[in-house]
């Protein structure tokens, strides 16, 4: 990146494509609780345009791995949330399947998680304006732990409102975007920060997603 004098250029194509909205607030668990709870890395050296080899691609992308445990379920969230690539083929929308398929199993909570996704996904226009970048991003996991404010906020929402096992998650890292441009490999990379809201044991057998709160509004 050192001596390209179009860096601003560059990096707005390569990190305007998703806008971060703060549409949920930092202590967003006061959504469930209106809720019944009953119910990759190789460089790329050229951005000139070539014929996709012939290969068979997945209608979707990797499934998130399964877990009991609510830090390592939310890691593995994580990860299938912030990777993609959009010289794969793929929409956007098959990013974005995997982690739906991991959502709320009574589907109370799939339309707001849903809504959540697309503060921290492309959408269709902008993923195929980085494609022209052959744009690829990634997460690098820092911290995951339940956040020291989660005991209390638990403990403060009414009776009931909370299934048991109901979690929040904080994960820190480093997100990676990388691409071509006029030929020459570009990466960029930034911290985030944000809390998951997830449902383990008792309630289910593995754990679930429920929410995703706003980019860069952590719970603490």
């Amino acid at each position: 990146m050192n001596g390209l004098p179009r860096t601003r250029t560059w990096r707005t194509a390569l990190v305007g494509g998703v806008v971060t909205a703060v549409i949920l607030a930092g202590v967003m668990a006061t959504a469930l609780w209106r809720t019944d709870r009953t119910s990759a890395t190789a460089a790329i050296t050229s951005s000139t345009p070539t014929a996709p080899a012939v290969r068979a691609i997945p209608e979707h992308a990797p499934p998130v791995a399964a877990s009991d445990d609510p830090v390592t379920f939310a890691r593995a969230v994580a990860t299938t949330l912030f990777a993609w690539d959009t010289t794969d083929r793929r929409p956007v929308d098959a990013h974005r399947d995997p982690i739906i398929a991991v959502g709320d199993p009574a589907g109370i909570e799939t339309p707001g998680l849903v809504a959540d996704l697309a503060l921290y996904l492309p959408t269709a226009e902008a993923w195929k304006l980085l494609s022209g970048y052959s744009t690829r991003q990634w997460l690098d996991i820092t911290a995951a732990a339940v956040p020291a404010s989660w005991p209390g906020i638990a403990a403060n929402a009414p009776a009931g409102s909370l299934a048991p096992g109901t979690t929040a998650v904080t994960i820190d890292g480093i997100r990676h975007r990388a691409g071509t441009w006029e030929g020459e490999h570009v990466h960029d990379k930034f911290t985030v920060a944000f809390t998951m809201f997830v449902v383990c044991g008792p309630t289910h057998p593995t754990c679930h997603l429920l929410r995703l709160g706003a980019l860069d509004t952590p719970l603490r």
